[in-house]
């Protein structure tokens, strides 16, 4: 069963305005999954490849069940490679690379001499035999290179792979199957994975966890302007008509971090409710109206008053509109261009983090896009070079903005 959770940390009111930040948290069940057993039931493996494969069998192997059995890879020289204990916990690798070149014949591979349990070879490469044309050559390299490698080793006991191309050539001259104690063929693509399922299973996973649901504010509560971080996996979390946040998510757990500033004509209006399971959130405010931060009452209201100050600003889309409210409100243009409320009450601080790094981020950002309409508004004339593009505020004074990076937050706005 799905779970949405609501965890805000600041609820600031006025008559017509409310203020909400905190996280939203969606927890989604595992998908189902099918773990198909091995089909050989040894304990002990030794798995003897070379080094063309190895990195691809370490990949594969990481996905395989974690069976309580025991795996060895040796590269064809006959040295240990990686080792799977028993009593692990993942099927992790090392990082030991296999760096010796694959054998030009059969009989130069080095098996290693073991006690107990199964032993693999997994044949990839046959230079000596694939770089011959006449057909009698070849004949006589399978023959001689197979009676060379039976005088070394009890092939009988060894359970063969092998791409198929080569198995047809040997096949042309011998039986393979009456050497080896058992022969799987396939092509190259596959002989790996065939090998990891053998010895180990594999697990079939079902389709991705796949939510969507939508988080409503009340019939008579509209979002003016919104802003998400994402801080978990990937939470999408985007406005949808109606005044609707749509959330969505492939994720068995996804957290985004948000600051939203509803209108309303009362706080009472607010009814916070999620569709998909629909659950009804309560909005219960302390004195404080802050949960968890170190924001307080006055920086809160600057946020609401600065929020709203830039809406009011992009409504102006003309300049005899901008001149009109200039002369309306020339004291709060001047104080946000040159003594602004927002450095004032929010300082950077090195021990910020959570909900107060945010809202000093999110400040930063209004006061960037408030600067950026006032100074290079065309109803404003200094008699100045047009200014460098408008910048954000940190401990070294004024920087250009970044480029933000992908998804890295959502802001827009909402204008009322």
């Amino acid at each position: 069963m799905s779970k949405v959770e609501l965890n805000l940390k600041i609820i600031h009111s006025t008559p017509t305005h409310t203020l909400l930040g905190g996280e939203i948290n969606v927890t989604q069940p595992l998908p189902n999954s099918i773990i198909c057993p091995p089909l050989c039931d040894y304990q002990e493996n030794h798995i003897t490849l070379d080094r063309t494969v190895d990195r691809s069998f370490k990949e594969y192997f990481m996905k395989a069940p974690v069976l309580p059995k025991f795996y060895t890879i040796y590269d064809q020289a006959g040295f240990t490679n990686t080792r799977y204990n028993q009593n692990r916990i993942n099927n992790n690798s090392g990082t030991i690379e296999n760096e010796i070149e694959p054998r030009v014949l059969l009989s130069d591979i080095v098996l290693p001499i073991i006690t107990h349990g199964q032993q693999f070879l997994i044949v990839t490469s046959y230079s000596g035999l694939t770089s011959r044309y006449l057909d009698e050559q070849k004949k006589y390299i399978v023959n001689n290179d197979l009676e060379m490698f039976k005088s070394k080793y009890d092939l009988s006991k060894v359970i063969l792979f092998i791409v198929d191309t080569i198995y047809d050539e040997i096949s042309k001259y011998t039986d393979l199957k009456s050497i080896f104690k058992e022969v799987y063929q396939t092509n190259i693509q596959k002989i790996i994975p065939s090998v990891v399922e053998f010895i180990a299973g594999s697990i079939v996973s079902g389709s991705k966890p796949d939510f969507q649901t939508f988080m409503s504010f009340g019939t008579n509560v509209e979002i003016v302007r919104e802003y998400f971080i994402p801080v978990k996996n990937q939470l999408c979390a985007s406005i949808r008509t109606g005044n609707r946040i749509h959330l969505a998510t492939t994720f068995t757990f996804s957290c985004v971090s948000f600051m939203l500033l509803l209108s309303h004509s009362s706080p009472d209006d607010i009814n916070i409710t999620e569709s998909t399971n629909d659950t009804k959130f309560k909005l219960i405010k302390n004195k404080d109206d802050v949960y968890n931060c170190t924001i307080n009452q006055l920086q809160l209201q600057t946020m609401v008053d600065s929020i709203l100050y830039l809406n009011m600003l992009e409504l102006l889309k003309s300049k005899e509109e901008f001149t009109q409210f200039m002369y309306a409100n020339s004291q709060k243009l001047v104080t946000y261009l040159i003594d602004s409320p927002i450095l004032k009450m929010f300082k950077f601080d090195t021990t910020l983090e959570g909900i107060d790094l945010m809202s000093y981020n999110y400040m930063q950002m209004i006061q960037y896009k408030i600067y950026n309409k006032l100074s290079n508004h065309p109803a404003i004339d200094y008699g100045l070079p047009p200014p460098a593009n408008p910048i954000g505020f940190h401990r070294a004074g004024y920087q250009q903005e970044p480029p933000p990076l992908a998804r890295q937050y959502t802001e827009t706005s909402r204008n009322y």
